[in-house]
């Protein structure tokens, strides 16, 4: 894993490094040592929804946000968008 998340910062401007805190998972300053030392563009929020939040702040609506994890990301993820994919079923139900 350390190999393959390491070629991410090459692909993304941001990456907010976090964690959740259950079972085993990393610490979001573990996980950002797996960048380069010197990227700028690498933080640490430890909160996932402060994360979350955060990314969507700064993003435009041509900008695309790629929550990278595991299935534990899931509580945190349900928090900000639980009723958007309700939104766009109902919708797609009405036509």
């Amino acid at each position: 894993i350390y190999k393959e998340l390491s070629l991410l910062e090459y692909y993304f401007h941001r990456i907010i490094c976090t964690e959740t805190n259950i079972r085993k998972s990393m610490s979001s300053q573990e996980i950002k040592e797996i960048f380069t030392p010197s990227a700028d563009k690498i933080d640490c929020i430890i909160n996932p929804v402060d994360a979350i939040e955060s990314a969507l702040k700064e993003c435009s609506q041509k900008d695309e946000i790629y929550i990278i994890g595991i299935h534990f990301f899931a509580p945190f993820i349900e928090k900000i968008f639980k009723n958007c994919f309700a939104i766009h079923k109902k919708t797609a139900l009405s036509y």
